[in-house]
């Protein structure tokens, strides 16, 4: 966010890949792609779920089921 607004160029930041349109990127800017951030935790007893920003809602669900759990939404 620094470089963005030192330089003054649009900031658009890319995630699970949630936007086939592109609406997570903008020209002549900074993209940034968080899509690599892909670790998950799940903690079935607790039912909790550590999810970093890049997993799709695909990979949260198929992995939840492997462990047993139904996602609500």
């Amino acid at each position: 966010m620094a470089l963005a607004r030192e330089t003054g160029l649009r900031l658009a930041v890319r995630s699970g890949g949630h936007s086939p349109a592109g609406h997570g990127v903008c020209e002549g800017g900074i993209v940034l792609d968080l899509a690599g951030m892909k670790a998950l935790e799940i903690d079935v007893e607790a039912r909790t779920a550590w999810a970093e920003t890049g997993i799709t809602a695909g990979e949260y669900t198929g992995a939840a089921a492997r462990h047993g759990a139904r996602v609500r939404t």
